[in-house]
């Protein structure tokens, strides 16, 4: 196994367990230091503060678990942005079953299982763009705050791993998309569902399906509704993470329909995918190539609301004004692991985003740097 898959066994990731010790408390904290050039005019570039990631886990007995990870980001205003990104309490039943209460990642895919806040988890220096967090103007719901059921039951050749939550949807604010922490701003609860096939002999590779449903509301400053949104995405992933190998590919069906507004009413059906692909050479170098693709529904409810309040004019997020426009995205890209815990990205980015009514296509390039490393 790699270095960098070692460190990612360390985390929560896809469905792994907590050693089962008594009382074992945990601390560990993650960062990263950036450069970024881009041609989009208007971006200077420059050097980018990056992320304190803070991430406590204890195993209070054999059968519960806490786990807590807090973030402290840059803020283009000179400030700093603190979140609580997961607080989830667990109890194990058997390996068959085990329920969390509390905030988590959502169940959509691999990605967002595996790769949690610490940039230096994953080969590229950031997620692909539609999967980036909340407040970074992604595009898909990735924090969930109710209740989670998740579990490993064997299947021939195969271990399946499954996953199922219920809780409070997302509602959309001039702050962007934000997961009610507090309550919910309607009755309709969200539920979300992951079915991940691994083979015995690879616990690395697997394939499955994930959905999401929710009810999303759009508020104003003044919390007056001005869009509700029913949505429903489903997808599918096909991963190998064990080295020297690396493959993720992941694909998301968006069907948005709009409720009791003036906006368009019928199901708009948006898309969403990637492609990304690596080779580890004696778990130092690894060059990678990304390819990501957005094709947004123009007449969905929530795209538009998603448009009306974009959030990447207060954090550092890429050369897009929101995710949820139709683009392209190639990225060229190395790692050099300096050691298990630390490591050295370049990568080089293209992106495309078609013109529309009053624009032509638009041309993007970048080039970024980061040193990424765990404490």
């Amino acid at each position: 196994m790699s270095k960098q898959w070692q460190l990612a066994a360390v985390m929560l990731g896809t469905f792994v367990v907590l050693p089962l010790r008594s009382h074992a408390l945990t601390f560990r904290g993650f960062g990263n230091a950036d450069f970024v050039e881009s041609s989009k005019p208007g971006n200077s570039g420059g050097f980018i503060q990056g992320t304190v990631d803070l991430f406590l886990t204890d195993s209070i007995n054999e059968r519960i678990d806490i786990l807590a990870e807090t973030t402290v980001h840059p803020h283009k205003t000179g400030l700093a942005g603190i979140d609580l990104e997961r607080l989830q309490a667990g109890y194990l039943f058997n390996d068959g079953l085990r329920l969390w209460v509390g905030r988590f990642h959502n169940l959509l895919g691999y990605w967002n299982l595996a790769y949690h806040h610490g940039l230096i988890l994953h080969t590229s220096v950031d997620r692909p763009e539609f999967l980036k967090w909340e407040h970074d103007g992604g595009f898909l719901p990735t924090h969930f705050n109710g209740l989670w059921a998740e579990g490993r039951v064997p299947a021939g050749p195969l271990k399946l791993h499954y996953g199922l939550m219920a809780g409070n949807g997302p509602q959309i604010t001039t702050s962007g998309m934000q997961t009610n922490n507090v309550g919910d701003d309607n009755t309709d609860k969200a539920v979300s569902f992951n079915v991940t096939a691994k083979p015995r002999t690879h616990p690395f590779s697997g394939f499955g399906f994930s959905g999401y449903r929710s009810n999303i509301t759009e508020r104003t400053a003044a919390s007056v509704v001005l869009t509700q949104t029913r949505q429903m995405i489903i997808g599918a992933h096909l991963f190998h993470a064990q080295a020297p190998v690396e493959f993720i590919a992941e694909y998301y069906r968006v069907a948005d329909q709009g409720v009791g507004v003036s906006e368009a009413t019928g199901t708009q059906t948006s898309a969403a995918y990637f492609v990304q692909v690596g080779y580890n050479f004696r778990e130092k170098f690894m060059p990678y190539y990304r390819y990501e693709e957005v094709r947004a529904a123009e007449e969905s409810s929530y795209v538009m609301a998603l448009r009306r309040n974009s959030v990447t004019q207060n954090f550092v997020t890429g050369v897009l004004p929101t995710s949820a426009q139709d683009h392209a995205r190639h990225i060229v890209g190395v790692r050099y692991n300096l050691d298990v815990r630390s490591a050295l990205k370049a990568e080089g980015r293209y992106y495309e985003v078609p013109g529309g009514a009053t624009a032509g296509e638009q041309i993007y390039r970048e080039v970024a740097f980061q040193w990424a490393f765990s404490f």
